[in-house]
């Protein structure tokens, strides 16, 4: 429960029904931390038969956060090391029409990230806009600066800039240069209207992206969200010659009986966001989505939500229409239980043809015990083949996750995830992929924590481990001890790598990494 009491006729709207709470009497301190660190790694890789070294660095970098004002801080960064932060889980990467989206991590960028969201973005299953900006397209960064916070009562201003090192310096250029800006002025409520500015700067060319958005509060239920953003790209130093625009909005509502949201979204065919999340451009969508809820007086089955979702989509370049419907039914069972089941009627536009992609899926999670989690997701769906000759066929998509913690210490967790993919002319089976994953942590004590984690990709025929060891004194002064190795179904044979029944270890690496906090 809370108090006071959320009213269940304003649905979503947490925020809005929340108190003040007063402190007095704070002392305040100018905030300054300074947080050198070492790292010292090694690589190996297997070459012509034996395991041979492939890099060694010896890097020193510093970070340090200054409060320039009780609201508002500053972070920079140099030559940031982030070995020890959990490798990205593996993915189905096979049959793609858009690139992989994996989150961000890293604790110099994960700190008030929130600041960079766009209204209007993410607003429907089928939205192609996930984000304006992703800080994981800042990969590799020699230099860090953000500054973050507010400005007055009424003003946030978040900024982020690094110079990023390229790992493929083909071009000839070795650095881009890529600042983040966003403003928010805060409207009644929870409200807000702001504006965005980001950039990726190369020697000969650019991509820029800025716009504005707002989130409104239409009543005490329902919100209204919008944005405008525009993109200009530049390629080999001739001047701004792609202009590309981004106009969404999004009018939702919900409360303790219904729920509903209606979103309309125009991308522009040469809108391009080489800082974002962007899954698809030039097309025209409108969705519908209507969720009552029932709370049957039955004993087992608290809450019903019976959904219906209702899409339709221009791709601009083809001039044709598609279209994603699905009714589903999700029930809340025993106050541990879900289950959704839903069918979906839906084409796509690829290559100037329509494909069929609709289907049929299922989910149960349940929180089977104080300490076991599990959760199953299984798709049964026709599905594209993407290629420059693409053909129609159906998949089987599964994927399951447990969660178990038999103490307070100890935490596993075990994800699969299977799919497949057969031609529907001749039922051919074109691939299946499996892909496994455990992770287990122990928190040994206050200060000793350990992580292992293990994967195993069948269609690549290659396995993954890792191991970390942590002791952390105090947050920031930490001794980090790391391994990990890859393996793959190899044999070395007369002088060439072939296949075999047998794992052989082909990439292995160590690091150690240290630093100490210094409060000033």
């Amino acid at each position: 429960g809370s108090y006071p009491a959320l009213d269940p006729a304003l649905g979503y709207a947490f925020l809005t029904q929340l108190k003040p709470m007063f402190y007095y009497d704070v002392e305040h301190y100018t905030l300054l931390e300074v947080l050198p660190a070492v790292t010292f790694g090694e690589m190996y890789i297997h070459d012509r038969g034996e395991m041979k070294t492939e890099e060694v660095t010896r890097d020193l970098s510093l970070t340090m956060k200054y409060g320039i004002t009780s609201d508002l801080i500053f972070d920079g960064t140099y030559n940031p090391d982030f070995s020890q932060i959990e490798a990205d889980a593996g993915q189905v990467d096979v049959n793609l029409r858009y690139s992989l989206f994996y989150p961000e991590k890293r604790p110099f960028f994960l700190e008030g990230r929130e600041n960079f969201w766009i209204a209007a973005t993410q607003s429907s299953e089928i939205d192609p806009v996930g984000y304006i900006l992703n800080t994981r397209t800042i990969v590799n960064p020699l230099v860090g600066a953000k500054f973050s916070g507010k400005l007055g009562n009424d003003n946030t201003l978040s900024v982020i800039y690094a110079l990023d090192e390229l790992l493929d310096n083909s071009n000839g250029e070795n650095y881009v240069h890529v600042p983040f800006i966003r403003y928010k002025q805060a409207l009644s409520g929870d409200g807000f209207i702001g504006g965005v500015a980001a950039s990726r700067e190369f020697k000969n060319s650019a991509n820029r992206v800025g716009g504005l958005d707002a989130f409104i509060r239409i009543t005490d239920s329902s919100t209204l969200e919008l944005h405008g953003v525009m993109t200009q790209t530049k390629i080999d130093s001739i001047k701004f010659n792609e202009t590309g625009h981004s106009l969404g909005l999004k009018y939702s509502g919900g409360s303790r009986d219904f729920d509903y949201e209606f979103t309309l979204r125009d991308i522009a065919k040469d809108f391009q966001v080489d800082m974002g999340y962007v899954q698809r451009n030039g097309v025209s969508l409108g969705t519908i989505l209507l969720r009552p809820k029932i709370y049957p007086s039955w004993e087992f089955i608290q809450r019903i939500d019976a959904e219906v979702f209702i899409a339709h989509t221009r791709d601009k370049f083809f001039d044709m229409w598609e279209t994603f419907n699905h009714v589903s039914l999700y029930a809340i069972m025993g106050g541990r239980y879900q289950i959704k089941v839903k069918y979906s009627y839906s084409t796509e536009i690829f290559l100037g043809e329509r494909f069929k992609t609709g289907g049929f899926h299922v989910q149960v999670t349940g929180q089977f015990r104080n300490n076991l989690y599990a959760s199953v997701l299984w798709r049964n769906i026709d599905a594209i083949y993407y290629d420059n000759d693409p053909f129609q066929g159906h998949s089987n998509r599964f994927s399951a996750n447990l969660i178990y913690e038999p103490s307070d210490q100890f935490h596993a967790e075990a994800n699969f995830i299977f799919n497949d993919f057969y031609r529907k002319s001749d039922d051919e089976k074109i691939y299946d992929y499996p892909l496994a994953r455990i992770k287990l942590t122990y928190q040994m004590n206050k200060y000793l924590f350990f992580r292992g984690i293990v994967e195993y990709n069948e269609y690549k025929k290659q396995l993954l481990t890792d191991f970390l060891a942590s002791f952390t004194y105090i947050p920031g002064t930490v001794i980090h001890l790391g391994y990990g190795s890859m393996y793959e179904k190899l044999e070395w044979q007369q002088d060439q790598y072939v296949g075999g029944r047998n794992f052989m270890e082909t990439k292995r690496g160590f690091f150690f990494k240290a630093s100490y906090l210094w409060r000033l």
